[in-house]
């Protein structure tokens, strides 16, 4: 969150919804998903391709939350959302 907030005041020319812009929400979407990706596979000993599919869900589902949070805090509707989209993929690759 603090990655696209930066990136997105100094780098971000095209908005998106609740003054975010897409920059913003592209490093939101990267930075999370490489975070998590090297803690799944480093504290959880996941194969590189599972964690990549739980991270990259994961992330999106943050990202979209955190691009359309308005009267929810984003620091209650970004992990809520992120932990929707790691069900998901564990639904969908167990």
């Amino acid at each position: 969150d603090p990655a696209a907030a930066i990136v997105g005041r100094r780098f971000g020319r095209l908005r998106l919804f609740n003054g975010r812009t897409l920059e913003g929400s592209l490093t939101f979407l990267a930075v999370g998903a490489l975070v998590s990706w090297l803690w799944l596979i480093s504290v959880w000993s996941l194969s590189l391709m599972y964690a990549w599919k739980m991270a990259l869900l994961g992330s999106l589902f943050g990202c979209i939350a955190e691009l359309f949070s308005r009267r929810i805090d984003d620091n209650l509707s970004i992990p809520v959302a992120s932990a929707v989209g790691v069900l998901v993929a564990l639904a969908f690759w167990i």
